[in-house]
C-alpha cells in the first residue's frame, strides 16, 4: 500500500513537473529593487522612481503609474532605460509628491514574457 502511496506521489510529480519548471525558467522579471524602496518610508519626495529587475526589459513595453492614498493618479513620466543598465527603469515624477502612502503599479516586458505588480511607499510628513 505505501509503495503504491509512492509511486503515486512520484507520478503526480512528473506530471507537474513541466508546468512547475515553465514558470520559472520563462523569463519573467521579478522587481529586485526600488528606490523609494518597497513599504520604505522616505523623509523626502521623491523627484524620480528608480525600478530595478532580475532581467533586462523593454522600456517601449513597460508601464508605470502611481497613485496617491485616494487613488488619483499623481503624474509621471514615460520609464526611460538607465544607461549600462538594461534591468533598470528611471520613471520621473510629474510633481513634488506630499506626505502620504503612495502605490506604485509596474509592467514590463522581459524576454517575451510579461510582469506586473504593485508596491507602496510613504511620504513622511
Amino acid at each position: 500500500m505505501r509503495r503504491r502511496v509512492k509511486l503515486f506521489v512520484v507520478w503526480i510529480l512528473i506530471a507537474l513537473w513541466p508546468t512547475a519548471t515553465k514558470a520559472l525558467f520563462r523569463g519573467q522579471a521579478i522587481l529586485n529593487r526600488a528606490v523609494p524602496g518597497v513599504g520604505a518610508t522616505v523623509g523626502l519626495p521623491p523627484a524620480e522612481l528608480l525600478l530595478s529587475f532580475n532581467h533586462d526589459v523593454a522600456p517601449a513595453l513597460s508601464g508605470v503609474g502611481v497613485a496617491d492614498s485616494n487613488g488619483r493618479s499623481v503624474p509621471a513620466g514615460q520609464p526611460e532605460p538607465v544607461a549600462g543598465r538594461a534591468y533598470e527603469l528611471r520613471v520621473r515624477l510629474g510633481r513634488a509628491l506630499k506626505p502620504g502612502v503612495y502605490t506604485v503599479d509596474w509592467s514590463v516586458v522581459s524576454r517575451g514574457a510579461p510582469s506586473s505588480g504593485v508596491y507602496r511607499f510613504t511620504v513622511a510628513p
